[in-house]
């Protein structure tokens, strides 16, 4: 999605970008980033969904991961992040990451959602309608909802009616649904909706170091994660090739190139500050990173890292993220946010929002551990209230 100020690269794959293709798993930058954003949650109400995601997606820290980085001269200025807090990941051990990584798993070496969260649910009768495109939500006389998709297959339209609708569908894909149906007149309310969008800070830089007889990609989807000795909460850099490059078909020559380069991924704590509207039927992003000091730390240690490597890295102009978040944020109340301390919409109830749209800032770290934490504590929140 092209935006004005960022572009954004997301997926209907069920688990988000950090899940589905790197298995990243961390918490966020500030220890106190849950605190004072609502009543009902803070970092003590969230410990417990955090442990327990960690422990239905098997992640562990990584076996691969070594305290040393490409370069070999003026390291002093950055550090590698203790694994032991952060990240961690969802691969099994001795995961060969020439096949698997960036491009998914074909040896099924990490835990997906859709087995560790989707098939348990079928046999407490969850029924999945798939290829459905939700179109449209509406608020009809008796409080409940109908929600109307479109079967992307055969073209049926197809109608439901509930109680209560929860969300999840990611920030870009979230944020339109809600802005679609409100201006169709099937919502109302949501006066921030739309406010608070943020990139996480992501820049991605190539980085041509064209290392004879290397192979980085088979060291991992990361190989180390590290950050500016000056710089203790962010921004975040990691080191990593292209993995899973063998599961693609391509001419040898390219292959054995990309083998050789390497990325830098950086990310960090941006203002979240950007919009998504909708203009003549058109979703409109507004995003301006010059509002964000940490993308002038982010080049600056970029330029620092090139010197000191001895390699130009290339990065673009426009921020480019994988990590989309706000938009329909939490908070204290409709005139600052979108969803209260329970996920649900201030002035809209029974309609809950569990996915990265709802965050309340940027975690500058790989958020889909934070989004899986928020959703589970959603949803025992609905349990509690029904119970």
């Amino acid at each position: 999605f092209f935006g004005d100020g960022a572009n954004i690269v997301c997926s209907s794959g069920v688990g988000g970008g950090s899940h589905v293709y790197g298995g990243l798993h961390a918490f966020p930058l500030q220890d106190d980033y849950w605190e004072s954003r609502a009543d009902g949650v803070d970092g003590a109400v969230m410990q417990p969904h955090y442990e327990a995601i960690r422990a239905l997606l098997a992640s562990r820290i990584p076996d691969n991961i070594h305290n040393d980085l490409h370069w070999q001269e003026g390291v002093q200025a950055f550090v590698c992040v203790d694994h032991q807090k952060t990240p961690t990941w969802g691969y099994r051990p001795h995961t060969d990451f020439s096949r698997e990584g960036s491009f998914g798993s074909p040896n099924g070496n990490k835990i997906t959602l859709d087995a560790a969260c989707l098939l348990p649910a079928l046999q407490h009768g969850l029924h999945v309608k798939a290829n459905h495109e939700v179109l449209l939500l509406r608020r009809i006389n008796d409080g409940r909802f109908e929600v109307t998709a479109r079967n992307s297959e055969s073209g049926q339209w197809v109608t439901l009616q509930a109680a209560r609708v929860i969300v999840a569908a990611g920030t870009l894909n979230t944020v339109s649904l809600l802005l679609r149906s409100r201006a169709a007149g099937a919502l109302s309310g949501m006066p921030t909706l739309g406010q608070g969008f943020g990139t996480n800070a992501d820049v991605m830089a190539w980085w041509p170091v064209n290392t004879a007889g290397a192979n980085y990609p088979a060291a991992g989807v990361y190989q180390h994660l590290f950050h500016h000795r000056d710089d203790t909460q962010g921004p975040l850099f990691m080191q990593a090739g292209i993995s899973g490059l063998d599961a693609i078909p391509m001419p040898q020559m390219v292959r054995r190139r990309l083998q050789q380069d390497l990325f830098i991924a950086a990310m960090g704590m941006d203002a979240a500050d950007g919009t998504i509207t909708l203009e003549q039927g058109r979703v409109c992003v507004r995003y301006c990173h010059q509002h964000s000091a940490v993308f002038e730390r982010i080049t600056g240690h970029l330029v620092s890292i090139a010197a000191q490597g001895g390699q130009k890295l290339y990065a673009p102009g426009t921020p480019s993220t994988v990590h989309p978040l706000g938009g329909a944020r939490l908070g204290t109340s409709v005139q600052n946010s979108v969803v209260n301390g329970r996920g649900e919409v201030h002035d809209i109830p029974g309609l809950y929002i569990t996915d990265a749209s709802a965050l309340p800032a940027a975690p500058g770290s790989p958020p889909s551990l934070t989004i899986g934490a928020w959703a589970r504590h959603v949803a025992a929140g609905i349990l509690d209230n029904e119970a």
